[in-house]
């Protein structure tokens, strides 16, 4: 297959092409190369000379249209990921999620009408629970801009492929980490915890906390990913998640563990901007992803631990 992914420098768009390649997919990555959002070369290590690699934006209309021509499937990973940044600038996010998303459906409707488009949404376009485990029948509840952006996003995919007979399909994922996530930004906070406790840095956590998610292996949302993208259903959401409730005091203390650290972990009063965004607790109920295949791999200890001996092995790469 020919395989297009945005944001494919990043995290997920790394990881997936790496999978991709192993699968014997020919893949394009497009990317901006902002690393704020996660964008390192270091992602692509190994498979470099076997990837189609193009530096642009996906708010660049013309730009998008000139890589979707001749595609299969096209796989947008391309985001502003920040909780807390598009509320301190929600022109911003908006841009990069809802602008992007809508030149990349126009162009997928104009050179590539006959692609599956997969959509990489997140957990915060359901937000704060109404009741547990959350599942795709949940109504969606943002609270912040990201949130709302995403599902905006993915409303604009899911209204292409209604309106001009296209097929589009939406993983939600929920508080992933793993290798190749950046060290440097809130939007992994397991993998900047990690990052610290390797430098036996101590950890000050704003919040008491009690707080709860439903953390997922990078291995296995790549799973879902191509569960999805060769079984899924046009306009279905699929929300991933291991179904374990984990409170953040109880996965600090897994981290410090594991990676052998010194770091003391303390916690102070939550802010208020932050506490305007807290979702409190969240669980996934992923039977519906399961119904086509797809099941965790990875429990939690182990997937830490491999996270741990990746960054430890190619600290050099991805030190903050």
């Amino acid at each position: 297959m020919n395989v297009l992914i945005t944001g494919g420098i990043g995290f997920i768009g790394s990881s997936l092409a790496q999978r991709c390649i192993q699968d014997g997919s020919r893949v394009t990555l497009f990317d901006s190369m902002d690393s704020r959002y996660g964008s390192n070369s270091a992602n692509i290590a190994g498979i470099e000379d076997r990837v189609s690699f193009v530096h642009g934006d996906t708010r660049d209309f013309d730009h998008v249209c000139s890589v979707i021509h001749g595609q299969n499937v096209i796989v947008d990973c391309a985001a502003q990921v920040s909780h807390e940044l598009s509320m301190k600038d929600p022109l911003d996010d908006f841009s990069n999620n809802c602008g992007g998303a809508s030149n990349i459906a126009e162009a997928w409707k104009r050179y590539a009408p006959q692609a599956k488009l997969i959509y990489a949404g997140t957990r915060g376009q359901k937000g704060i629970p109404v009741r547990t485990p959350v599942d795709e029948s949940h109504p969606s509840n943002p609270p912040d801009f990201n949130g709302l952006h995403k599902q905006m996003a993915q409303d604009v995919y899911f209204f292409y492929a209604k309106k001009f007979g296209l097929d589009a399909r939406s993983v939600l994922i929920n508080n992933v980490y793993g290798p190749r996530c950046s060290l440097r930004t809130d939007y992994g906070w397991v993998n900047k915890w990690i990052g610290m406790a390797i430098q036996n840095q101590d950890i000050v956590v704003k919040s008491d906390g009690s707080q709860t998610r439903d953390y997922s292996y990078v291995d296995d949302v790549i799973s879902a990913f191509l569960c999805v993208m060769k079984r899924g259903v046009s306009c279905n959401e699929y929300l991933i998640g291991s179904g374990e409730e984990v409170s953040v005091r109880d996965i600090l203390g897994k981290i410090v563990k594991h990676s052998k650290s010194s770091s003391r972990i303390s916690f102070e009063e939550m802010p208020q901007h932050r506490r305007d965004i807290e979702i409190g607790r969240f669980v996934v109920d992923s039977s519906k992803l399961k119904s086509i295949g797809w099941s965790p791999e990875v429990s939690l200890d182990d997937g830490l631990q491999r996270t741990i001996h990746f960054y430890r092995e190619r600290w050099e790469e991805y030190k903050p």
